[in-house]
């Protein structure tokens, strides 16, 4: 386990589920709590369970998950998900001995943090892979390509390319920024400085798209549609679009009061039942900037919620009774990953003002661009400005029911 990996309240880990093929070193031949021996001959023990496993039932040896952390080959990391106990990180690709950069996803085994696999989907020269979320057995991505942006999905435990499917009639400059895979599509909001705003959803194989005003900054797949996170002028609002036109808002809240700010942006978006939870980082003034998370009723908009931390927020998810959110903390500007220390912070659900954050974890990198969860750990992708990336995984501070 790596020095750095030192939760407060941390919890007991629970093993991973995979077992290898292995016998324990010892059995126990009805031992002391049996009334019998419970050594064997040294010419008859069964071989020892490797390095990072312990006895299992039957004979076989099972896989001991811990923290740990992995370098990846992505200078620059975009998006991470999770799906079959396996962790998909995606991003840019080095561009090295004179090539360009390319899109590229690695695929990690979320208990010992061994890199299984790596793709190059959307591979035409000089592409990048925004984004990522678990849709099935498939894994969906987003990123940009020869001036046009693309969804893909992958085999999610291959990462095969299955299909893709570009979007026509965007404007050039048009990039991904965020992506959310629900059960009404796969949703991505974009920004283009010549075009404004850009919303689009796959959904069975089907694409639909279109300009919205102001600016977006992330998205969550909704049952009957999707939440999208606007700024105008500095302030934020939540916007309800429904599936039938995909760019289409149903409703819009009034900007949400985010106290001690006078300017915010937002990062990520949390949906649990009828609370959303913005996640980013805001300023008033010239002040120094920080970091928040705002819980916002999704019918009302009102803000019901809002804890700061001197964390610039990044990206956010949540299992069980808390919400986890990762950035950068120290002497770093919003989106600078060549400086800073990049932080996880957790806080117990339902989010009350002023609360401080029940843990506090630190990752050796300057900050994190992108978190994922399953049901024993948090996973951060943070970036090192350097021309690897790092994969942390760290215990969840309670176990989800």
């Amino acid at each position: 386990m790596s020095s750095i990996m030192s939760w407060q309240l941390r919890s007991t880990l629970l093993a991973c589920v995979g077992v290898v093929a292995c016998t324990p070193a010892t059995f126990d031949y009805g031992g002391p709590s049996a009334g019998g021996p419970t050594s064997c001959d040294e010419d008859d023990c069964p071989p020892e369970c490797p390095a990072g496993t312990t006895p299992g039932p039957n004979g076989s040896c099972q896989a001991t998950c811990d923290d740990w952390d992995s370098n990846l080959e992505l200078p620059i990391p975009g998006g991470l998900a999770v799906s079959a106990e396996k962790v998909c990180a995606t991003g840019t690709s080095p561009g090295d001995e004179g090539r360009p950069t390319r899109a590229m996803a690695q695929l990690v085994d979320g208990c010992s943090g061994t890199v299984t696999g790596a793709a190059l989907p959307l591979s035409d020269q000089g592409s990048s892979l925004d984004t990522v979320a678990p849709q099935g057995a498939s894994l969906v991505v987003a990123g940009s390509s020869n001036a046009t942006i693309t969804f893909a999905e992958l085999d999610a435990s291959t990462l095969a390319e299955k299909a893709a499917y570009p979007l026509q009639g965007l404007p050039a400059d048009a990039h991904v920024v965020d992506l959310s895979a629900g059960a009404s599509g796969a949703w991505l909001v974009g920004a283009s400085a010549t075009g404004g705003a850009v919303v689009a959803r796959l959904a069975a194989g089907k694409l639909c798209s279109g300009a919205v005003s102001g600016t977006v900054h992330a998205v969550a797949a909704l049952t009957d549609g999707a939440l999208i996170v606007g700024e105008a002028a500095g302030k934020l609002s939540l916007v309800r679009l429904g599936s039938a036109a995909c760019s289409t808002p149903t409703t819009t809240s009034a900007p949400l009061a985010l106290p001690g700010a006078d300017w915010a942006t937002a990062r990520d978006l949390v949906v649990i039942e009828s609370t959303a939870y913005v996640v980013g980082h805001a300023r008033s003034g010239a002040s120094t900037p920080f970091g928040f998370v705002a819980a916002v009723d999704i019918g009302s908009g009102a803000v019901a919620a809002v804890v700061t931390s001197d964390v610039l927020l990044e990206s956010a998810t949540a299992v069980g009774t808390h919400l986890y959110a990762g950035g950068s903390r120290g002497p770093a500007q919003p989106g600078d990953d060549h400086s800073g220390s990049a932080a996880v912070l957790a806080w117990q659900l339902p989010l009350a003002s002023g609360n401080e954050p029940a843990a506090d974890q630190t990752i050796a990198a300057h900050r994190v661009r992108a978190l994922a969860h399953d049901a024993r750990a948090v996973f951060a992708l943070a970036a090192t400005g350097t021309a690897v990336s790092k994969l942390a995984s760290v215990a969840l501070l309670t176990q989800p029911r």
